[in-house]
């Protein structure tokens, strides 16, 4: 399997963190934020466990989780609502009214 790297610019990243070296470390570049936009549909069950793992594995990062309902049935909306009360302005919920 391989990766690509591509940009606006179309030029190489500065710095690559290598995850086949047990030594590497992932640093954020300072003044960076990352955005996690995640497409979800019919997603209650697995939502709340996949943002705090999202959240814990950039807990060094400033980031913002936006979570996108694709016209969910169930009650992932929600969930969304419940997490944007726990996470405050670092989680976003977009609601679809139907899938798309």
């Amino acid at each position: 399997m391989s990766s690509t790297y591509t940009n606006q610019t179309n030029q190489p990243p500065t710095s690559v963190a290598s995850t086949d070296d047990e030594n590497s470390s992932c640093e954020q570049p300072q003044g960076i934020s990352v955005s996690v936009v995640i497409p979800i549909f019919d997603e209650a069950e697995s939502l709340e466990e996949l943002v705090a793992k999202i959240f814990a594995a950039l807990l060094d990062w400033q980031i913002e989780v936006i979570a996108v309902d694709d016209g969910s049935r169930d009650n992932t909306w929600e969930i969304i609502a419940n997490l944007a009360l726990k996470y405050g302005a670092r989680f976003q919920g977009h609601r679809h009214r139907s899938n798309f």
